[in-house]
């Protein structure tokens, strides 16, 4: 049991470590008003560019878990198999019903 909380830990890990260095890259050096000039009040798009490289994140760490649950698969690997596919249905749905 503490082989595959581990496991699970790991790959979360994966995930959420570089998902949280663009989240204080937003907080720390996006400033939307660095094109305001006196009275005139303008933004840029940077929250999109954002969001877009979170979900260039998202997509290739579930790239990366389908060769590994490939890979488990062909090592006759089942439990992390299963534990990986676990993992990405639960983030899939997690992208479908709360964004």
């Amino acid at each position: 049991m503490k082989v595959i909380i581990k496991h699970l830990l790991i790959r979360l890990a994966i995930l959420a470590v570089p998902l949280f260095s663009l989240f204080l890259l937003y907080y720390f050096l996006y400033d939307p008003h660095t094109l305001c000039v006196g009275d005139y009040h303008r933004h840029t798009g940077g929250p999109f560019g954002y969001v877009l490289l979170a979900g260039a994140i998202v997509v290739f760490w579930g790239i990366a878990l389908i060769a590994e649950i490939i890979l488990r698969l062909v090592k006759k690997d089942r439990t992390s198999s299963l534990i990986n596919l676990f993992l990405l249905i639960f983030v899939v749905l997690f992208l479908l019903f709360f964004l």
